[in-house]
């Protein structure tokens, strides 16, 4: 799957949406894992080379900000739940306050045909 990184058994978990260089992108952690957003949000970030991201005070933590303004931003967030080649979305962030953004789910079915994406 195109810009999807999910761990290779996902079946329900926490999702981030975000654009990096405009490309749609979606990442995921297993419910299992107990990681929160601003945890899978600075994974990608890392892995995909944006080192230098802003960052915001919540709750006593630092954490990535929803945007840089160029490299990346963040547009989603929420729970997936995936069934074979089915991917269904739903839920919110309480860190960030923003749920699942339905376009972003057209880019990123744009890129997967084989899959289908629903909210």
């Amino acid at each position: 799957m195109k810009n999807i990184e999910l761990p290779a058994d996902f079946d329900t978990g926490k999702i981030v949406q975000l654009y990096i260089g405009g490309q749609p992108w979606l990442k995921g952690g297993k419910t299992s894992e107990g990681k929160y957003h601003y945890q899978l949000l600075e994974e990608i970030l890392r892995k995909e080379g944006v080192n230098d991201f802003p960052t915001i005070k919540f709750d006593g933590m630092v954490i990535p900000a929803l945007t840089d303004g160029k490299k990346y931003d963040v547009v989603g967030m929420g729970v997936c739940e995936k069934f074979r080649n089915m991917y269904s979305f739903d839920g919110s962030s309480t860190d960030y306050g923003i749920g699942i953004n339905l376009k972003h789910l057209e880019d990123l079915q744009a890129l997967n045909p084989e899959a289908r994406f629903i909210s």
